[in-house]
């Protein structure tokens, strides 16, 4: 009788520490928040200087260890350029980079072309988030691009 209640014991245990370990596991829950577009200008670099850098605002908590950005490009036609370009979207923590990529072709002349993205990256102490244009040049006619803030964890 003994060594059953010992073996029932030992399953028990075994299961509640099974089951802690997989709970801690699971990603935290994420907070959604009203779309907020980054400072300075809340658009990525299409053309002219290829880089950016923007500050992630106040009202995402200290706490928070991930951003939510949603990101987006296109053109309505007319654009003056048709070389594909390659968008690094990234956070930095001393030279270690925590990178994400956005394609996007312009298609040239009165095409219209469209590609956006939802895209985790971790907080760093220096609280930016940066962007480069890598290649390409999508010109400046006709042309719409943001990246915001929609939620954190």
């Amino acid at each position: 009788m003994k060594n059953k209640i010992l073996m029932l014991t030992l399953i028990i245990s075994s299961f509640y520490v099974t089951a802690q370990a997989q709970t801690s596991l699971a990603p935290p829950k994420w907070h959604p928040v009203v779309k907020t577009a980054l400072t300075p200008d809340g658009t990525l670099p299409v053309s002219g200087n290829r880089d950016k850098e923007y500050s992630i605002p106040s009202s995402i908590p200290g706490s928070a260890k991930e951003v939510l950005l949603f990101v987006m490009v296109r053109n309505a036609g007319n654009v003056n350029a048709n070389t594909p370009v390659y968008f690094k979207i990234y956070t930095q923590n001393n030279s270690q980079d925590y990178a994400k990529y956005l394609y996007w072709d312009p298609a040239g002349g009165t095409h219209v072309s469209y590609n956006s993205d939802n895209i985790w990256l971790p907080i760093t102490k220096q609280r930016t988030i940066k962007c480069t244009r890598e290649t390409g040049n999508g010109g400046t006619a006709g042309i719409a691009s943001s990246i915001s803030i929609i939620g954190y964890r």
